[in-house]
Order: structure tokens, then C-alpha cells, then sequence
């Protein structure tokens, strides 16, 4: 089921966006594909070691749709969920974006601050710079 919520997450990510910015119908479908695959891992197995990925891609598919709310509710759900997942780096790297897409620049420097501190050297940083100089 993951394997299948990442192979849509893959074919939505390649579907250009339209010069009107919006996001099109067929990666919109593919995206709410990802979601329920994802439900279903983590309702099917909820110990499993698959199911911060599951919260993750989750997360990702509501952010790319422009669900922002969305998508920070489950970010901040993987890190409150799984403190110690490795992934929570990037969970945190993308709730500070969604801040930033929903016009909220407090909170996305407050996140965004936090980020820094906790991952210093961190593989989004470079995004980050880009990000916030833009």
C-alpha cells in the first residue's frame, strides 16, 4: 500500500503546473490517492515501521494539494506521534512552508527557528535560504 501511495505521489509530482499555478484535477486525484492508501496502512498497521512514512506522505499530498491546515495538522501529528523518527526533520521543514504559504510569517519563523536549532545541518537548508531571500 505504501509502495503504491509513493508511486502516486511520483506521478502527481511529475504532472506540470499550469500557468495558472493551479494545481491540476489528474495530480489533485492522485494526490487524494496517496492519502487513502496511507489511511489504509495506518489503519490496517498501526505498529508497523511504515507508519511515520505513512503520516509524512500524508502530510506532503495535503501540502502539495494546498491544503495547508491539512498538512501542518499532520506534520505536527508525525512529530507528536514519533518524536524520535528521523523524518520529523522534514515534517518540521514543511510545516514552517506551509506557514509560509498560508501568509502566516510569525509562525513560519517561529517554525523555521526551531528548525535551524534542532537541524543544523540539515539537507534543506539550502531550500530554507532560498525560501526565505525569496
Amino acid at each position: 500500500m505504501l509502495y503504491n501511495a509513493r508511486k502516486n505521489y511520483e506521478k502527481a509530482q511529475e504532472i506540470p503546473i499550469p500557468k495558472d499555478g493551479q494545481v491540476s484535477r489528474q495530480a489533485i486525484n492522485l494526490y487524494d490517492e496517496v492519502i487513502k492508501k496511507c489511511e489504509m496502512v495506518i489503519a490496517t498497521y498501526p505498529t508497523s515501521k511504515w507508519v511515520d512514512d505513512a503520516i509524512l506522505l500524508m502530510g506532503k499530498a495535503f501540502y502539495e494539494q494546498g491544503k495547508y491546515d491539512e498538512a501542518i495538522v499532520k506534520f505536527m501529528e508525525l512529530e507528536e506521534a514519533f518524536p524520535e523518527s528521523e523524518l520529523n526533520e522534514e515534517a518540521i521543514f514543511y510545516i514552517g512552508r506551509s506557514y509560509l504559504m498560508k501568509d502566516d510569517e510569525e509562525r513560519a519563523i517561529r517554525t523555521f527557528s526551531r528548525f535551524i536549532d534542532r537541524y543544523q545541518k540539515s539537507k534543506f537548508n539550502n531550500c530554507l535560504v532560498l525560501l526565505i531571500s525569496g
